[in-house]
This record gives C-alpha cells, sequence and structure tokens, in this order.
C-alpha cells in the first residue's frame, strides 16, 4: 500500500497514525509535515479522557516524534489552532494562570520552537493552513532541512484541507527548484455522520 510510485506528488488513502509511524521509522530519513488535532491527537484521544486537557498529546504520538527524530527525521508540526495556544487553554490562562500551550513543552523539546507552527487569535475564520503565508513558511522550512536529510518529503493529515495544504505546498517546492518527491498521507481522523459533514468548516 505504501509503495512509492513514479509520481512527483504520491498520494495515499486512510490508515492510522500508528501504521504511518511504523511505515515512516523504516523508510530512508526525509522530511515529514505533521496536523495536529485528529492526527496526533487521534479521534480516540481528543473525544475521550485525553482531550479533557488541552493541548496534551497521547504518549504514542510523543513516542512516535521521539522515534522520528532518533532515526534522523526533520519534523514540524503544522496546525490551524493559535501557535501561542489552545483556545480552551486561553480561558484556563486568563482565569488560573496556568498555561497549557496547544504544543506540549516536551514535544517543543523534542522539535525545537522550530518545529511547531500554527495560526493566530483570528484562527476561527481564518484557517492558518489555507493562508499563502502557511504555504510560504512551510516550503521555506522544507528547503531549509531537506540538506540534513536523504529521503523524500511526506505530509501527514486527517482531512482534505490537510491534503489540500499538502498540495500547495508541494507545487510551490516544484515552482522554487525542489525535484525531491512528495507524498500525502491521510490517517483516519473526525469522520462525521453525513447529516454532520457541514458543521466541519466550523472545525479549526
Amino acid at each position: 500500500m505504501f509503495d512509492s510510485s513514479e509520481k512527483e506528488t504520491n498520494e495515499q488513502s486512510a490508515v492510522s497514525i500508528g501504521e504511518i509511524g511504523e511505515r515512516l521509522c523504516k523508510l530512508v530519513p526525509g522530511v515529514v509535515v505533521m496536523d495536529n488535532d485528529f492526527t496526533l491527537k487521534t479521534k480516540e484521544y481528543e473525544l475521550g479522557m485525553g482531550g479533557k486537557v488541552p493541548g496534551r498529546l497521547p504518549e504514542e504520538s510523543v513516542k512516535l516524534l521521539r522515534n522520528l527524530v532518533d532515526k534522523g527525521w526533520q519534523v514540524l508540526v503544522v496546525s490551524n489552532q493559535p501557535r501561542e495556544g489552545h483556545q480552551v487553554a486561553r480561558t484556563i490562562k486568563l482565569i488560573s494562570g496556568k498555561n497549557y500551550p496547544i504544543f506540549p513543552d516536551n514535544v517543543v523539546e523534542i522539535l525545537g520552537q522550530d518545529g511547531v507552527a500554527g495560526g493566530g487569535k483570528d484562527f476561527l475564520w481564518k484557517r492558518y493552513k489555507e493562508t499563502p503565508e502557511a504555504v510560504s513558511r512551510t516550503v521555506e522550512w522544507i528547503k531549509d532541512h531537506l540538506d540534513d536529510v536523504l529521503g523524500q518529503v511526506y505530509f501527514v493529515g486527517d482531512r482534505q484541507s490537510d491534503i489540500g495544504f499538502g498540495l500547495r505546498v508541494s507545487e510551490e517546492l516544484k515552482k522554487r527548484g525542489v525535484e525531491r518527491q512528495t507524498n500525502i498521507w491521510k490517517v483516519r481522523g473526525l469522520d462525521l455522520p453525513k447529516p454532520l459533514k457541514p458543521l466541519e468548516r466550523f472545525i479549526p
């Protein structure tokens, strides 16, 4: 299912984040751009007890990030949520003084401040991944890190908007002369019933 192809952009159908992690760890290390909500933070975790603490990731996803970095991968996590902190966390911080960043300290420790990106205060009506700024910054990040790896470029997300983001970044990379093959892998994320599908546009 994950065999390489001769296409410049290789799209793969939905699988679990665990499967994707296993496959990536067996490949020649490259660059991977990963979504956060319903990707690293799986549907089961988001809708269960784990999602009640803003900004937390399941330990499996934290371990996956560590494994990728240890094996030589260059990893960037991009979210439509605010870069400074989860929207619920903002309210908690104002009321109690606590700080629950959307990217927990252990993720920043693994990837560095340069390895995380997200939206601003206007995230509810301005989706970060749909902006030219997000595409441009991601392209620059990938270009800056490609010389450190021999493998290909991968995008991992759960929604069609993540696929679209990966395609736009891939197209811009080609325009800038980057010839490395790009691969877009979709994980099984939040799948609303057909009558509720229109509500997906309200999910950051």
